[in-house]
């Protein structure tokens, strides 16, 4: 089986030489659509308790671990706020802090949270194993519940000492209604149109909401920082916390293209420095029934049609 790959001379004599092929990453790619992932979330009520349970105990896991750093590291645990709570933050195994002091706050903080009114409707309306909810409505489900959420973290964070008492936990709280007795008896692609008007609104307000906290930077001290975090942290962890779902279920990959065809004229302009360039020709071996590269090496092709 042969396989072609349209290049630049320059990048075409790195392969032959080096004996290697660069594989790019998926937002190197020209076309938006290559490596684009396409996941939804389905399952029975466990499933979703574990998913919920999952959520509010990254939350706090963040939050506590900001909280104890900024004591020792002020500017730095600032500085590092976001950026940690949206890469770092999904705790992939909870079963890890099985005999740590850690398995008893997050089993309280589950327990507590599985008992809120707007996560029991949430569980009680997807929780039937049939209806797939993709990243767009899997993050909106989290905006209804992260107020929730955030209440029982900072509670208990108040409770461990690492917020003062005097600290009201409810200055973010705002009102985020959703009616899961209207979604009830509607078809998956009227519910995506019902969800998606709110859904829009709401990431339009969150960018309003990013823009004004960055400008209103009014008060450098700890209390009003702490308030400013939070306060992104609510807006943009949904987001966040979905995007890290995915790369959990689809770890990095990394890319190569080849065509079955030396001769498309497309492809020689756009890839083989218009018409300039060379075309590479490998030639796979049949292994376990697989075609794999041997080591045969590729062939460079004249430069023409």
């Amino acid at each position: 089986m042969k396989l072609y790959r349209y290049r630049t001379i320059e990048s075409a004599l790195l392969e032959p030489d080096n004996g290697t092929l660069y594989f790019a990453a998926p937002d190197e790619l020209n076309d938006p659509i290559e490596g684009y992932v396409k996941i939804f979330w389905r399952g029975d009520v466990p499933a979703w308790e574990g998913l919920l349970k999952n959520f509010v105990c990254s939350i706090f896991y963040g939050l506590q671990t900001y909280l104890i750093t900024s004591g020792r590291f002020q500017v730095a645990a600032h500085e590092k706020f976001l950026s940690d709570m949206s890469n770092k933050t999904l705790l992939s195994d909870l079963h890890r802090f099985d005999h740590s002091p850690l398995n008893k706050i997050f089993k309280e903080l589950a327990e507590k949270f599985l008992a809120e009114e707007s996560v029991r409707e949430v569980v009680d309306f997807y929780g039937n194993d049939k209806i797939k909810s993709y990243g767009h409505e899997l993050e909106f489900i989290f905006r209804t519940v992260i107020d929730a959420a955030l209440v029982i973290c900072v509670r208990k964070c108040k409770a461990l000492g690492l917020i003062r008492d005097d600290f009201n936990e409810k200055f973010f709280d705002v009102e985020y209604e959703i009616s899961f007795a209207e979604l009830k008896d509607i078809s998956d692609a009227a519910r995506k149109q019902e969800i998606d008007a709110p859904e829009n609104l709401n990431c339009d307000m969150m960018e309003s909401g990013l823009l004004a906290l960055k400008m209103n930077r009014r008060s450098p001290d700890m209390p009003y920082l702490f308030k400013q975090h939070l306060l992104w942290l609510r807006f943009i962890f949904p987001r966040t916390y979905v995007e890290q779902l995915k790369e959990i279920m689809y770890p990095k990959g990394y890319v190569i293209c080849f065509s079955d065809t030396p001769t498309n004229s497309a492809m020689w302009g756009n890839y083989a420095d218009n018409h300039h360039g060379v075309c590479l020709v490998y030639e796979t071996e049949n292994f376990g029934g697989r075609e794999v590269f041997g080591g045969k090496g590729g062939k460079i092709q004249r430069a023409c049609h």
